[in-house]
Formats: structure tokens, sequence, C-alpha cells
């Protein structure tokens, strides 16, 4: 048998070859994995502990309000690290909820300033109360020393891009409020790594759930990364819809006769 050269293989080939290395990392050992299912957890606990009809981040708006005074939309989006536009909406459904009002700023007749409303200063008191249970059912299973050093190091984690410093403090004597925004500075440095390989969060995610099972394929361009094979576990083949038939119409009889020679209609004169 003759041996094929390099130079006569075909690259696509050699494609789906696993890459040569040592085995990697799972993600169960990675920081920023681990901070991702803390968070999952920690907002899903604190979603069920708050009243009905309100979220999160009505409490996040509240809190920064109660604290810093009345502020505009935009400040409120800097300051809380929300995208602008989430912020639109969000201040929107607060105002027709009652929680908030919108009023125009004396010092920029342009915007408007976002004030708390007497129903949402009652819902933000209800709010804390519901932060509290939800953060002392979070760390329920710590110790002193280990909520403590849990708390020292979420709170390094979140002065990651002055994240710490922006926050209003309301937001951050709890450990929930530091496991969300160690959480969101260690998300948006991750993300602008990633940004320099072409790469994001949720495709590097891909790549090395598929690496670990050794489906990673060894070419570099990214749209070579992956190849859709058939499962050999379920080998179905696609469905295929049977071509559509008109169904034969019944014969129906015509309720006009007509002529093979269609007779011709006489003139006065003809007749």
């Amino acid at each position: 048998m003759n041996a094929v050269s390099n130079e006569d293989a075909d690259p696509d080939a050699t494609a789906t070859v696993p890459l040569h290395r040592p085995a990697p990392r799972p993600a169960t050992a990675e920081t920023g994995f681990l901070l991702r299912l803390a968070h999952a957890r920690a907002t899903e606990q604190i979603a069920a502990a708050l009243p009905a009809g309100l979220l999160p981040r009505h409490h996040e708006v509240l809190a920064a309000l109660a604290e810093l005074g009345s502020r505009s939309q935009q400040q409120l989006a800097e300051r809380l690290g929300i995208n602008r536009t989430i912020m639109v909406s969000l201040i929107d459904s607060m105002e027709q909820a009652g929680l908030v009002e919108r009023n125009r700023d004396p010092a920029d007749r342009r915007s408007y300033a976002i004030t708390p409303t007497a129903e949402g200063g009652r819902a933000l008191a209800e709010m804390e109360r519901a932060a509290d249970r939800a953060d002392a059912q979070l760390t329920a299973s710590l110790a002193d020393r280990e909520q403590r050093q849990l708390e020292r190091l979420l709170r390094t984690l979140a002065s990651t891009g002055g994240g710490l410093d922006q926050r209003p403090a309301a937001l951050t004597r709890r450990t929930i409020d530091l496991l969300s925004l160690a959480h969101h500075c260690v998300s948006q440095t991750f993300a602008q790594r990633l940004e320099h390989a072409g790469l994001t969060p949720p495709l590097y995610g891909t790549l090395k759930t598929l690496d670990a099972t050794g489906r990673l394929r060894s070419r570099r361009s990214p749209d070579s990364w992956t190849q859709r094979h058939r499962d050999p576990p379920n080998r179905r083949p696609p469905r295929r819809r049977p071509a559509r038939k008109t169904p034969p119409q019944p014969h129906r009889p015509s309720l006009i006769r007509t002529s093979a020679h269609p007779t011709r209609t006489r003139r006065p004169s003809e007749r």
C-alpha cells in the first residue's frame, strides 16, 4: 500500500483528529463557571423571596434612588451596569406599576429625572427584607469565618474595572449582592479577552464541551471548529413529508348546455 504524502492528503481528512495535548480542565475547576452557577442560584432565591410582581432589578433601581436621590435613566444605567435600552423598558414598567415617576430635570430640561413614589418606598422596604432572607438562605451552610472569607474574595473580584466603586453602598452589603457584582465584572473581563480571539462566551462554552468529549476539530479556522455528523445511537433519517396531491374532483354536470357548434343568432332580415 502506497503511503500518502502530506501534500496529497486532504486537509478535511485530518480535520476531525482530536487535539493532542493534556486533558482539558473540567468546567467545574474554573472560577468563572462556579461564579455563574452560584449567581444563578442566588438569582433564583432572591426572585422567589420577592413579593409577587417585583423583580431583582426593581430592587436595584429603588435602592439606588433611595441612596443617590433622583437620577436620569442614563445615570442609573451607568451606576448599575444595565444596558440603556433595557433600562428604558425597566423604568417604563416601574412607572406603569406606580413605583417611580418621571419629572423634568431642572438642571437639564431635555432629560427626565426618575423619582421613587410612596408606593415605591413601601415596595423597597418589602424587597429589603426579602433580600435579607435570601442572603441568609444562600450562606446558611457556611460558618462565620467562611462567610467573611467569601465576602472578602467577592469584593476583590467585584473591584475589577471599578465596578465596586460605582455600585451604591446599599447594594454591596450582602453576600448575594457581591456575588452578583463579581459575576458581572468577571463576565465582562472574560468577554473582552475572548473578543481578541474572535470568540464569545457562549461559543467558548460550546467549544469547551466539545473539547472535553474529544470532538473538537484541530483546524484553527473559526469556520471549521465544529462539524456535524450523524449520531451513531440515533441515526434516524430526516423526516420526509409526502408530496401533496390534489384529490380528484367529483364530476359535476353543467347547468348550462353547450353545443360543439354554437347556434348563430339569426338577424330579423334572415328570418
